[in-house]
């Protein structure tokens, strides 16, 4: 009998279903206000302990089940907010590859899913090894996960919780050696660490060895953290002004159809860039589709943004949408005060469910007239890592991106701005319609920022320290998934080795 105990635990007690409800509802609760409506970011570091304590002393059957409901709904709860957008209905529609809401049950389920089957192999594991490495099964297996699916998904790292840590400067730092990864890791340490230190309380070499690796490594992390944010990059500020009008159509379609270039909406954007130009501000930005703009009117256009920029100065750059035989092409065109020289980025990054043309073109766009040198791009190419390595190889101090968002999304795509900068060493600088005007630093501090919902025009200005670019992450990109995967993999075999007879003897 003492052998089945220990083989089964070695707390040597059971959870009480009154104990399993209540670690359920924690978990859910946990789970659904970080990743939900409420969206509570630090809630993240706790939730998984209960769901994690329930699959090490239940079994695999009441583990999978309890995982399998508390992520699904938690995700429901996610699609459900996002839902109340007719934009990202399209996206959700596209991602489930059916009509909302029905489409959003696949990619809920199968996420859920996949967090079960992670879930079960940390318990396989854990009850399994007597051991303190039991403890980076759970962080190895979620870090394994999202860079196979960024593979999938080519290159594309929106869905990372890494993003819900933006609030917290000194742990989002580690992300310019390892990129999001390493967030992810330490986010899904701490949990693991305080799970699995619980389950073997009663050996105490190896509870004290796992908290031991937990809190050293966390501490290592944010000791990195603080010294970055103290260690400004020596860069003389400089004063950035962006300004956005959004569109207040409800029906993304219609709003195309209808918008053109408006003599009274163009003096609008005009006379902001100038009172933005009288303010101080060396470059002024504008967001994706300001205009729907026809083959005989883009020459007119792109003359009066030379002027202006010419006349007062300072770097423009304005998002253009333009209608080439009937197909939309959302540009970015950037005009210098001292060069005749129009810069055009064309975006090669396209949202799911609005865009299927992947023949676009998306050349990077780098201003080597300043020091350090700025860069532009798109907004959806902020989603993906490799942008930003590419441009901090280059020695990006500052980028800037004209975007459009789905207004629910706007806070989403910020986050996504503020770790590409971190990831690159740069600044960003992100004007968009139906979200946000928000200005970071290389370092990941949101320094201003302003909604543009409405159709009132916006306006904002700050200043800001260009990053210097050349960033570990940039040197050595995704390096850091690979030794996760390795653990995992080791962790898995050596449990599989283990004869159950010689469980005991751990």
């Amino acid at each position: 009998m003492e052998h089945s105990r220990t083989h089964h635990s070695p707390s040597a007690r059971k959870l009480t279903p009154l104990s399993i409800v209540v670690l359920t509802a924690l978990a859910t609760f946990g789970f659904t206000l970080s990743y939900g409506t409420l969206y509570s970011a630090p809630l993240l570091w706790f939730a998984p302990i209960p769901l994690l304590l329930i699959a090490f002393q239940t079994s695999w059957l009441v583990a999978g089940v309890l995982t399998f409901g508390v992520f699904s709904l938690a995700f429901i709860d996610v699609f459900v907010t996002f839902g109340f957008s007719a934009d990202a209905q399209r996206i959700l529609t596209f991602i489930g590859h059916g009509d909302y809401p029905q489409a959003v049950y696949l990619p809920i389920f199968t996420f859920a899913l996949v967090q079960t089957v992670i879930v079960l192999a940390t318990r396989f594991v854990v009850r399994r090894l007597g051991h303190w490495s039991v403890v980076l099964m759970y962080p190895s297996s979620i870090v394994a996960y999202e860079y196979l699916l960024s593979l999938y998904r080519d290159g594309d790292v929106h869905f990372s919780i890494a993003y819900t840590q933006t609030f917290f400067p000194a742990i989002i730092q580690i992300a310019s050696a390892t990129g999001i990864w390493g967030i992810t890791f330490i986010l899904t340490l701490f949990p693991s660490g305080i799970a699995v230190a619980w389950y073997y309380r009663r050996q105490t070499d190896v509870a004290a060895s796992a908290l031991s690796v937990t809190f050293v490594t966390l501490t290592i992390c944010l000791i990195f953290g603080y010294f970055r944010l103290f260690d400004p990059p020596m860069v003389n500020p400089l004063r950035i002004g962006m300004v956005a009008i959004a569109h207040d159509d409800e029906d993304e379609e219609e709003s195309l159809q209808i918008t053109t270039v408006s003599p009274d909406q163009t003096q609008a954007y005009v006379d902001a860039i100038v009172r933005l130009s009288e303010l101080g501000c060396q470059a002024v930005l504008c967001p994706k589709r300001m205009f729907l703009v026809g083959v005989a009117e883009i020459d007119d256009l792109l003359e009066l943004f030379a002027k202006t920029a010419k006349s007062q100065g300072i770097t423009l750059v304005a998002g253009l949408t333009q209608i080439i035989l009937e197909d939309e092409r959302d540009t970015a065109a950037t005009f210098l005060p001292s060069s005749e020289q129009i810069y055009f980025y064309e975006r090669s990054e396209l949202v799911p469910g609005f865009e299927v043309d992947d023949s676009l073109g998306g050349d990077p766009v780098f201003i080597f007239q300043t020091s350090p040198p700025w860069g532009v791009i798109m907004s959806d190419g902020m989603e993906y890592p490799h942008w930003a390595r590419l441009y901090s190889n280059e020695g990006v101090g500052l980028v800037f991106v004209p975007a459009r968002d789905a207004v629910i999304d706007g806070p989403f795509h910020v986050r996504s701005a503020i770790m590409r900068g971190v990831e690159g060493g740069f600044a960003v600088a992100r004007a968009s319609q139906k979200g946000w005007l928000s200005v970071s630093d290389s370092r990941g501090r949101l320094l201003k920022y302003r909604p543009t919902m409405s159709s009132k025009m916006q306006e904002l200005s700050v200043d800001v320290s260009p990053g210097r670019g050349r960033s570990v992450y940039a040197r050595l990109g995704d390096v850091f998934p690979w030794p996760c995967m390795l653990v995992t993999a080791g962790l898995l075999l050596a449990a599989f080795a283990i004869k159950p007879e010689s469980i005991a003897d751990h």
